[in-house]
Order: C-alpha cells, then sequence, then structure tokens
C-alpha cells in the first residue's frame, strides 16, 4: 500500500470514528483468500454506514486512487509572483475537475479494489 493511501485512509477512518470496530473485525477461518473476502464485506459495510462523514476526503481519495489528482504544486525560485499566481489557478482547475471525476465513480466497486490492497488488513488491524 502507497504511504499517500495509508495518510490518507488513517485520516478518513479517523473522521468516520470507526476505529473500535474496526478492531473487533476479526475473521480467522483458516483460508487466508476467505478471510480477506469477508473482511472486505465487513469494512465496506461498516464505511457504507459512515462514509458521509468525510465525503470530502473520500472523493480526493478516489481521485488520488484513480490517479485524476495532480502532483502536489511546487514553485521554482525564480518563478514571479505572476508565475505563481497562475500555477496556483492551474492546479485548482486541475483538482476541481479530479474531485469532479471522482464523484462519478463506482464507490463500491473502488472499495472493493482496496480491500485487496497489500498490507490493508495489517493497517486495519493496527488503526
Amino acid at each position: 500500500m502507497k504511504t499517500e493511501y495509508l495518510l490518507m485512509l488513517s485520516e478518513i477512518l479517523d473522521k468516520m470514528e470507526i476505529t473500535e470496530e474496526l478492531k473487533s473485525l476479526e475473521i480467522n477461518t483458516g483460508d487466508e483468500k476467505k478471510d480477506q473476502e469477508e473482511l472486505g464485506k465487513q469494512l465496506i459495510a461498516l464505511l457504507v454506514t459512515r462514509i458521509y462523514k468525510c465525503k470530502k476526503e473520500v472523493y480526493k481519495f478516489i481521485a488520488t486512487y484513480k490517479g485524476y489528482y495532480p502532483e502536489e504544486l511546487e514553485f521554482d525560485s525564480e518563478d514571479t509572483e505572476e508565475i505563481k499566481k497562475d500555477k496556483t489557478n492551474k492546479y485548482d482547475l486541475a483538482c476541481r475537475e479530479a474531485i469532479k471525476k471522482a464523484k462519478n465513480e463506482d464507490v463500491i466497486a473502488i472499495l472493493k479494489e482496496v480491500s485487496k490492497l497489500p498490507g490493508l488488513s495489517d493497517f486495519l488491524s493496527i488503526a
């Protein structure tokens, strides 16, 4: 799991106030694949019930996960105030477009994909 995803998911989970519920998600049938599938189902159900608390963060996560969100804005030491303003305007527009695209994504499909990311179950066990 990318560090960026981890940080964003941490913020989302914190805003959703589901840390205690996550700790109680224990699936241990002995079949790792079955365990991951069941964990994914339980996680999706839990997220869907609280996702409204952090919709901006979810949109940004989806936009980042799907590759829509622009790289962080950077200025060069030679940039004039006019160039900085122009870069900022372009960056803000790109961010708005990324969020617009994210709003039209199938969030359940994305949650299913994310639930299969390597390291997610380890992250959730310590969240």
